[in-house]
Order: C-alpha cells, then sequence, then structure tokens
C-alpha cells in the first residue's frame, strides 16, 4: 500500500522524475527492512514533503553535490539533534508505533521510550560502561586463557594417544603370536619375554634411525644437521645414552628372575648380567659427557684465565660414540654365545653380526661429520651411511627375536633350520617398514605443505 500511495503522490506532483521515484520508493523499502533488524539503528521520518523522506540515511558520511534534492542528508550526531532526538537503542514492536514515536513535529515534542537512547548519556549508563569495560578486560581474558590451556592440554593428550597406538599395536602383535601359537609357557615364559623385549628395542632403536635419517625431529637438531637457533632440546646421543642406562640398571637385577635364594649363578647369568652392567656405566658415562656443565668442566684447563679462546667447529654438534660402542660390544658377545646346538649358534652369530655392522656405520658417520659438522644448514644432511646403520640394528633386533628356544627348535624339527632363509625373511620384513615409515613421513610432509599453503593463502587475501 506504501508503494502504491507514493506511485500516486508522484503522479500528482506533475514531477516525472522517475528515477528519483524509484531512488524514494527503494528507500522506504530499506526503512521497512531494517525497521524489523535489532542490530540497526532506528531514524524518525518527516512530514515537511509529499512523501516520507528519511532524516538519516544508513551509507556514507560525507556529502555528494550529484545526489538527488528530494535527498536529505545524514546531519551529524550530536546531543540536541533531531536525529539524536528520535533515535531509540531499541528496535519498536511494529512500524506503525514507531511511525508516532518518531513522527516530527514542529510545535511538538517526541515521545521517547522508557529506556534511555542510544545518545543519552546518565550515571546509570556510565556505570554499565564501567563495569562492561572491567569485565572486557579482566574476565574475558582470563576465560580465553583458560580455555587456551585446556585446549593445549587436549592436543597433548590426544598426540600421546595418537603415537602410542603405534606401541600397543606392536605390543599386541608381538603377545598375540605366541598366545595363538601356543609358545612361551611354562619354563619358557622368562626367555621368550626377554628375547620379545630386547629385540623389539634393538628393532626400535634402528626405526627410530631411520626416521632420523629422513629428517624425523630436525626441528629439535636430531636429523644430523644444525640445531634450530632457540632451541633448547637435548642432543640425541643424550636420548640414547639414557635408554641405554635404563636398560641396563633394569636388566642386571632381572636376570635372575627365576631364580630360588641361594642358587649359584650359572655361566649365562654371569654373561647377561656383565652386558646389563656394561650398558649400565657405559649409558652413564654417554650422559655424563652429553651435559653441557661437564663438558665445560673438561675444558676448564683452557678456559681459566683465558678470555680469546674459540671454540671448534665440532663443538657445535655432539660426536659420543658411547651407544654405538656398547651395541657393537653386544653383537661381537653374543655372536660368541654358546648354544646347545649348532643352528642357534648360527642364528646368535647372525643377529650379533649385524649389530655390530650396524655399529660400524655408525662409526663412520662421526667419522665424516667430524671432517665437516653439519653446522651449514638447518635441513636434515641424510648421511648415507645412517641408514646402514638403522637397517643393521632393524634386521639384528628381528633376528634377536627370532633366537628364542622354541622358534630354533620348532624350525629344526620342521627341517626349516636355515640360515638364509632366516636372514631373506629378516631383509623382507625390514624393507616392508621402512617402506611404511617413508610413506608415512611423506603423507605428514604433503600434509605441513598443503597447511603451509592454506596459511599463506589466508594471509594474502587478508
Amino acid at each position: 500500500m506504501g508503494l502504491i500511495h507514493r506511485a500516486v503522490a508522484f503522479y500528482r506532483s506533475g514531477n516525472r522524475d522517475w528515477k528519483s521515484f524509484f531512488h524514494d520508493a527503494y528507500q522506504a523499502t530499506q526503512e521497512d527492512k531494517f525497521e524489523a533488524a535489532g542490530r540497526y539503528e532506528m531514524v524518525g521520518l518527516r512530514d515537511d514533503m509529499d512523501h516520507h523522506v528519511p532524516v538519516f540515511e544508513l551509507g556514507d558520511d560525507e556529502e555528494d553535490d550529484s545526489r538527488p534534492a528530494s535527498r536529505m542528508h545524514r546531519p551529524s550526531a550530536s546531543r540536541h539533534s533531531t536525529g539524536s532526538d528520535g533515535t531509540l537503542q531499541d528496535t519498536p514492536s511494529s512500524s506503525s508505533g514507531s511511525a508516532h514515536n518518531f513522527q516530527m513535529g514542529s510545535d511538538r515534542k517526541p515521545k521517547h521510550s522508557s529506556r534511555s537512547g542510544h545518545f543519552d548519556a546518565s550515571e546509570e549508563s556510565s556505570e554499565v560502561d564501567l563495569a562492561t569495560e572491567r569485565w572486557a578486560h579482566e574476565v574475558v581474558p582470563e576465560k580465553i586463557t583458560r580455555a587456551a590451556s585446556l585446549r593445549r592440554t587436549g592436543e597433548v593428550l590426544l598426540t600421546w594417544v595418537r603415537r602410542t597406538q603405534v606401541v600397543i599395536a606392536y605390543v599386541c602383535v608381538c603377545t598375540a603370536i605366541p598366545t595363538y601359537v601356543g609358545m612361551c609357557r611354562a619354563g619358557y615364559i622368562n626367555t621368550c619375554a626377554a628375547h620379545i623385549i630386547k629385540g623389539s628395542i634393538f628393532f626400535g632403536y634402528g626405526v627410530l634411525t631411520f626416521a632420523r635419517y629422513l629428517g624425523a625431529y630436525a626441528d629439535l637438531g636430531w636429523a644430523w644437521n644444525a640445531k634450530p637457533a632457540g632451541s633448547k632440546a637435548v642432543s640425541a646421543e643424550m636420548i640414547e645414552c639414557a635408554v641405554i642406562f635404563t636398560y641396563g640398571i633394569t636388566n642386571t637385577w632381572m636376570e635372575r628372575f627365576g631364580s630360588h635364594k641361594g642358587d649359584p649363578y650359572t655361566v649365562k647369568q654371569v654373561q647377561h648380567i656383565s652386558i646389563a652392567v656394561m650398558f649400565w656405566f657405559g649409558g652413564l658415562s654417554g650422559i655424563l659427557l652429553e651435559s653441557k656443565r661437564v663438558r665445560r668442566l673438561l675444558s676448564s684447563v683452557m678456559l681459566a684465565g683465558r678470555s680469546n679462546v674459540r671454540e671448534p667447529s665440532s663443538y657445535s654438534f655432539s660426536f659420543n660414540p658411547i651407544p654405538a660402542l656398547v651395541i657393537a660390544i653386544t653383537g661381537l658377545a653374543m655372536a660368541a654365545h654358546h648354544q646347545d646346538y649348532k643352528f642357534q649358534v648360527e642364528i646368535h652369530s647372525l643377529w650379533g653380526i649385524l649389530l655390530a655392522g650396524g655399529s660400524m656405520f655408525r662409526f663412520l658417520t662421526y667419522f665424516f661429520l667430524w671432517l665437516r659438522p653439519p653446522t651449514d644448514s638447518t635441513l636434515p644432511s641424510r648421511p648415507p651411511t645412517e641408514m646402514l646403520t638403522a637397517f643393521g640394528w632393524a634386521a639384528g633386533g628381528i633376528v634377536f627375536m627370532l633366537s628364542t628356544e622354541e622358534i630354533s627348535f620348532a624350525a629344526m624339527r620342521a627341517g626349516f633350520d636355515d640360515m638364509m632363509a632366516f636372514l631373506n625373511l629378516t631383509v623382507a620384513l625390514t624393507c616392508l617398514v621402512f617402506c611404511w615409515i617413508v610413506v608415512v613421513l611423506a603423507v605428514k610432509g604433503y600434509a605441513l605443505t598443503r597447511v603451509n599453503r592454506g596459511v599463506q593463502l589466508t594471509d594474502i587475501e587478508v
């Protein structure tokens, strides 16, 4: 009805400016739309023309001479302005009500709402504003900090759950196979558990070494690269020595499991306990050498009273051969381990040689890096000898698990006591695992590339 009324008024006025007509009609439609929206300020109308024209205009505040004469411009929002008097904080309930409340006359005052207007300042509104500002500065940041802390805690827990799933799945496989075939029972429980646990440690050591070769943990300086600036992470050799120390200090006492009080020590127990003690004190020596304070004390003879002493480039990287030395001696000792059957001796020799061979390639890694330490770039340097180190340790761990007595006896009974078959099976399984690691890390790198690309595109759009 309003549109028809405007059309009739426009026709009787004699002014046939259709552009102005459509503009005014559209402006009235916009008023009805804004009137129903609670987030827009409602403005009053004037009757001093043939048809209603808004006192305020939503848009640019700057004057434009090209606008039609019938279009009113927005006045300044002062305390005594007409627009300010006709402005309410709340949206009226209906268009008719707003017309009566906002309609302005020459000799009558506007009817104000019971609530204060947007520009009406009072003590109550000032107190509310101060309380709101205090809440925004004190309560909101506290809630945001608490939410961020909870979110960070959830992310850490989720990361641990995701990464431990691989270990849990591996444990399930190692326990499910003996349970399915009926192994590791009665007096063979301790021997079987020892071979599976210790072999798994060497296998995991090889897997992590291969991951370091591919570039994992480069942000910590563990991928045979220069440590990034600001990184306070300990060296990878410190972690290796700590694991070796823990392995030795626990196995020293576990070798007597199954023995009774007062039983004499057997030759095998002495052999195993001596190896555990080597791990114990060898790991402790490596931990001391990796300590920065101990290194400063060892260099105190030259540093005392001298301020112009410059550190060599080798100080920027850790050259600690103790982990590889401990594993090499373990491999050589187990290769000469006495067994009752020839096949058992051969299979022990196999995994002992694999462990010692992996350690030999680690020595070569230190030799070449000593000649030229990886201080030029934080990118993974990928020394080729580390690939061979990882392969020797992982394959040696698998053969370690296969060298348990029950598997050896079952192979001899079935006619599969062939070293070539065991070696080829181990090599094939190791290659399969390494291929899987390459795929996983490649997928991770691809995902990070996509995420970084999305962040860059967002920055460009912003």
